[in-house]
């Protein structure tokens, strides 16, 4: 099933947000974990939050959008699925929430000083990667704006276990995400191709997702989050965060495009 289809039908996005976000799964848990990278990445940013022009990318049900919203100056969270964004006005406060394809159309709606995308790259299919990094590298400002974005399944983790089936799915006719891993050197390729260059990475998440079943919720966080931050494990991390930034040369071409 395409990305763009996963979440058409409002029931499997209601059962992606009662299973993903409730506080006490897996997911919720990285979300801690996550929350504390977006803290750090706003308090030194270039570019203070109150002065940003902020969009999230793939914004879901509103989980990140809702986090930062209130500390930028704009918020917009751009979605390809209705039912998602159902959801998501539920939470969302100020931010503006489109409906949208943006590979769809070579218009542009906005250009940002912080854009987020998570959740996004490993589940959508390789050419849609390709070509909706292609449109968020061209809807930053410059080169302080950031595009921080996560890869989910990262094949130098424990996750690698998944790669034979990864690859013997490549060749099917219908795209399944399922199951999906990413090396990092497949996350680079998609930079590289859209004109984009990493400034920083964090990984975390080292554990198995049943980890907080067999454990408990608070035994396991506590135990992530110091693994999170422990010298030489975060590249075995299965969640990867990356800080990226334009090119300089992308960035060259993008203030041509700007002032034609």
């Amino acid at each position: 099933m395409s990305y763009r289809e996963q979440f058409a039908q409002a029931s499997r996005a209601a059962e992606y947000e009662r299973q993903q976000w409730d506080g006490t799964s897996y997911p919720s848990l990285i979300w801690e974990l996550e929350r504390v990278w977006l803290d750090r990445y706003l308090a030194s940013s270039p570019v203070p939050a109150a002065q940003m022009d902020y969009l999230d990318f793939a914004c879901g049900t509103g989980r990140v959008l809702s986090y930062l919203e209130e500390r930028m100056r704009s918020a917009r969270g751009i979605e390809i699925s209705a039912a998602m964004l159902d959801i998501a006005r539920q939470k969302v406060r100020h931010a503006e929430l489109l409906c949208a394809d943006i590979t769809a159309t070579p218009e542009i709606e906005g250009r940002y000083d912080l854009i987020t995308c998570f959740r996004f790259l490993l589940n959508a299919e390789p050419a849609l990667r390709r070509q909706a990094m292609r449109g968020l590298a061209a809807r930053l400002k410059d080169r302080d704006s950031r595009l921080l974005f996560d890869n989910h399944g990262n094949l130098s983790s424990y996750k690698a276990l998944r790669w034979p089936g990864s690859v013997l799915r490549r060749g099917q006719p219908v795209y399944e995400s399922a199951g999906n891993v990413l090396s990092h050197s497949d996350v680079m390729s998609v930079l590289h191709d859209a004109g984009l260059e990493v400034i920083a990475r964090h990984g975390y998440g080292l554990l198995s997702g049943k980890a907080p079943q067999l454990f408990g919720y608070d035994r396991v966080l506590e135990l992530e989050r110091r693994l999170a931050g422990a010298a030489g494990l975060e590249r075995l991390g299965v969640h990867q965060l990356y800080v990226c930034r334009l090119t300089l040369k992308q960035r060259t071409r993008s203030a041509l495009r700007q002032r034609s």
